[in-house]
């Protein structure tokens, strides 16, 4: 199961390896697809191949150039709700 998230998250901040570093972060309003990633266990670029999807529909989502993305923070509890339903249904 996946953890609920607060408003705020802390940043996490890659090590090495499976170490993580996690210190206090101030509210986010977007993420990276590398960030969004790291909640659900995913690289970037299967997060860049979700845009556009029901899982993560572009009006959540900001271009800033052709490898520039931005994912709205509240596209996580989207992307949440999409991926239990499709546990459920077992897909």
């Amino acid at each position: 199961m996946l953890p609920a998230l607060p408003l705020s998250f802390p940043a996490v901040i890659e090590r090495r390896g499976e170490d993580y570093l996690v210190r206090a972060g101030k509210p986010q309003a977007w993420l990276t697809p590398k960030q969004f990633g790291v909640i659900f266990g995913l690289g970037p670029e299967a997060i860049r191949r979700k845009i556009g999807t029901e899982a993560l529909p572009e009006d959540l989502v900001e271009y800033n150039g052709p490898r520039r993305i931005r994912i709205r923070a509240d596209a996580v509890d989207h992307f949440r709700t999409h991926w239990r339903t499709r546990r459920a249904a077992g897909g």
